[in-house]
């Protein structure tokens, strides 16, 4: 019996998730998962979580699809990553390498103040979805809505491939694309977060209560 039939593809998926975790507590001291989507001010970054969170997307996905196919020989690599998944992983990385660049430049020219979490209560995960000062922000708001909302549908639709291919030769068994009207939509997510990220930082802007630093989100 392979080693691929010990336990369900699901479980393997969950498995390589957890192994990248012990591999980033073991090696970044990284054992609070909020750690990783942490800006240097010490608040949750909205652009790092939403890069994370396709990052185990796509692991799970992969893992998952690669082991069903794998339980009937099939050991090769998938042939390919649909073109919308790699655009959702690339507009991702590029929402918080732009994000990261917004800020810091405005740090750099004194246009903007920004100052550490005063206290764990202040660095809550509800910091994804509200402003430096605790306020709701629409623009991230919507950009996590359509995040999670895509990359729930996408995770369903991998789990329905597998379901149904779990007792199949599954040979010509690949990763799903991610619908186009969804791709959209998230990508209007991002832009608008990025362009108000732009537009709210024309004046300098100090939180107080703590140490300046440059911002990570």
């Amino acid at each position: 019996m392979s080693v691929w039939n010990w336990v369900s593809p699901y479980a393997w998926g969950l498995l390589a998730i957890g192994s990248v975790y012990v591999i980033g507590g073991v090696l970044g001291g990284a054992w609070n998962p909020l750690k990783l989507v942490e800006g240097a001010d010490g608040r949750p970054s909205t652009s790092k979580f939403q890069w994370l969170f396709w990052t185990v997307i796509v692991l799970y996905s992969y893992v998952v699809l690669y082991v069903t196919r794998a339980r009937f020989g099939y050991d090769d690599a998938m042939a390919e990553i649909p073109t919308n998944v790699l655009y959702a992983m690339g507009f991702s990385a590029m929402t918080l390498t732009a994000a990261k660049g917004i800020t810091v430049g405005y740090v750099n020219s004194q246009r903007l103040t920004k100052t550490a979490a005063r206290s764990p209560a202040d660095a809550t995960i509800s910091h994804l979805l509200t402003d430096d000062e605790g306020f709701p922000d629409l623009t991230k708001i919507q950009m996590m809505a359509w995040t999670v909302i895509t990359g729930v549908i996408y995770l369903s639709r991998v789990i329905q491939l597998t379901y149904a291919n779990i007792h199949r030769d599954a040979d010509l068994l690949q990763m799903p694309d991610i619908d186009k009207s969804l791709m959209l939509l998230m990508g209007l997510g991002q832009g608008t977060y990025l362009g108000k990220k732009v537009t709210s930082m024309d004046s300098k802007i100090d939180t107080g209560g703590g140490e300046a630093v440059k911002p990570g989100s």
